[in-house]
């Protein structure tokens, strides 16, 4: 009806026969009434509403995600009272300590059957056995030791395990061996943290993964040394000398090759009478020690005169300097 009546008014006004002006003044008001209608006719827009996200049905998953072994030289720190110094380079000998911190308590890691990796199987412990895989220069070593966790170990987060040191036993010792077998240079060590035993329950990956680098001197070679004479008897009469010296001095080596560097004998005189007191040999033997690590050392053997000939005896007449090498 409104619609209708504008109409009206418009024809009128175009009747009276206004000006351009005017005519712009008419349809400029006629616009705004047309759209007062349409405003005060028509529906509103619903805005839309942001949803919330539902958060009811979500469960927080437990992270069991790998970590990393930290590596220090500190012997068995308690994780627990703060992290000790890591060290990512280590030279042969030195003591390094696995750190781990992770997670999750140990114990609610979860292990599988060997033909099963889906299902966890269920644990009514609160730890478990736990193995280590070592990677020497990215190819995974054959040694693989097994133990559980002790102490505060049992059911935490933290765990400080002795991998290489002097002397060690257990673990560690069987690690030190294949240290020991490593050809002198720079070399990548991984270790791998695994929950189960190998073969037997055991989880889908790593606890907890790390590496450091291990530099190892570059030995010497006994057979490098160059002979200043051969004579197999004479070789072994200086090994037999110096290893009867040595178990005197209880020394801890024992020496089982050698090699005559001096070209012959060296004839030794009183300075005053110039009679012959007896002659020695410069040789230079190969020893291995109790840690399976081995030297060799220059000699100095010494044979008696008595005025008529030397004594089949030889024995010990001194020591030179000693350096680590290879095993032969």
């Amino acid at each position: 009806m409104r619609i209708k009546l504008l109409i009206i008014f418009l024809a009128a006004i175009w009747y009276t026969s206004p000006s351009y002006s005017q005519i712009d003044d008419i349809f400029g008001t006629v616009k705004k009434e047309i759209e007062k209608y349409i405003d005060t006719t028509s529906t509103p827009k619903e805005k839309k509403k942001k949803k919330k996200a539902d958060t009811t049905s979500v469960t927080a998953k437990k992270n069991f995600a790998s970590v990393k072994i930290n590596f220090t030289r500190e012997k068995e720190p308690d994780l627990t009272k703060g992290e000790p110094r890591f060290n990512e380079n280590f030279n042969f000998k030195e003591l390094i300590t696995a750190c781990v911190k992770l997670n999750e308590q140990f114990g609610e890691y979860p292990v599988y059957e060997p033909g099963d990796k889906t299902t966890p199987v269920k644990q009514d412990y609160p730890t478990g056995d736990f193995y280590l895989k070592f990677f020497i220069d990215y190819t995974e070593s054959p040694f693989v030791p097994t133990g559980v966790l002790m102490g505060n170990e049992i059911s935490g987060k933290t765990s400080a395990l002795t991998l290489y040191c002097d002397n060690c036993t257990g673990d560690a010792e069987a690690f030190e061996e294949q240290v020991k077998e490593l050809s002198g240079g720079k070399h990548v060590i991984k270790v791998e943290m695994w929950k189960g035993t190998p073969g037997g329950l055991s989880g889908i990956e790593p606890v907890a993964a790390g590496e450091f680098t291990l530099y190892k001197p570059v030995l010497k070679k006994f057979s490098d040394i160059p002979a200043g004479m051969t004579n197999a008897g004479l070789e072994q009469d200086a090994i037999e000398a110096i290893n009867r010296y040595a178990a005197q001095e209880n020394w801890k080596e024992r020496y089982y090759k050698a090699v005559i560097t001096s070209p012959d004998w060296y004839i030794s005189r009183n300075e005053w009478t110039s009679i012959i007191k007896g002659r020695s040999l410069e040789v230079t033997l190969l020893g291995k020690w109790p840690d399976g690590s081995c030297r060799f050392a220059e000699f100095s053997v010494w044979q008696s005169y008595d005025g008529s000939r030397y004594s089949n005896v030889m024995i010990y007449n001194g020591i030179g300097s000693m350096y680590d090498c290879e095993c032969e």
